[in-house]
């Protein structure tokens, strides 16, 4: 084989290398899209059903809330 010849194998190589990095990146970039989506779907199926879900730290910060606004 001569130089001429590995170039375009060499090349093709490192393509397919290449889209290979890419498409790996994209399909884990698809998987935290899924995520996401069900996670909303919970959520908002939780609302329909009038649950709300807040993150302890914001639960706790209305519970601290005085009622009124007006600390006593």
């Amino acid at each position: 084989m001569s130089s001429s010849d590995l170039i375009p194998e060499a090349l093709a190589d490192a393509l397919g290398k290449i889209v290979a990095d890419c498409r790996r990146e994209w399909l884990a970039e698809l998987e935290q899209l899924r995520t996401e989506r069900r996670l909303l779907v919970a959520e908002l199926r939780l609302a329909a059903l009038g649950i709300t879900t807040e993150a302890p730290a914001d639960a706790a910060k209305a519970v601290a809330k005085p009622k009124g606004g007006v600390r006593a």
